[in-house]
This record gives structure tokens, C-alpha cells and sequence, in this order.
């Protein structure tokens, strides 16, 4: 049996919340077009502005969880 759609909404909502988005999770949303064709060879893919772009926002997105878990508005272990 399926979820109603807004039931699906919400957990996907939370799975965003409780992890943070990884340097690959931001690679495909960002380029989407590259992340396809990703290769052993990844270094070559981005320039250093886009190497730098992408880690960002995975540390961006890490620490929104610590101050979460800090917070006690999640249970996170």
C-alpha cells in the first residue's frame, strides 16, 4: 500500500532534515550532468571554485545538524 503523497512529503522532509547532504548528494544536485559520468578521476571534473563551492555547502549542511543535535530538537545519536 502507498502513501498518500503528503505522508511521503513529510518523511522526505525529514530524512533532509536528519542528514546532511554529502559532497556527492551536492554534486548531483548541483551538476547534475557531471555526477553521471563521475569517474575514479573526480579531481579533474571541477575547477578549484567548484571543488571549493561543493565543500562548503557539505560543511554547511553538517553543521546545521550538530547545532540541531546540540539543540536537542532532534534525537540523533
Amino acid at each position: 500500500m502507498e502513501l498518500p503523497r503528503r505522508k511521503r512529503a513529510r518523511k522526505n522532509q525529514y530524512d533532509k532534515e536528519l542528514y546532511p547532504q554529502g559532497i556527492l548528494d551536492i554534486i548531483e544536485a548541483d551538476y547534475p550532468d557531471r555526477y553521471v559520468n563521475l569517474s575514479d578521476d573526480l579531481e579533474t571534473l571541477f575547477s578549484e571554485e567548484e571543488w571549493i563551492d561543493i565543500l562548503t555547502k557539505s560543511r554547511l549542511s553538517h553543521e546545521q545538524l550538530i547545532k540541531l543535535k546540540k539543540q536537542g530538537k532532534r534525537n540523533i545519536k
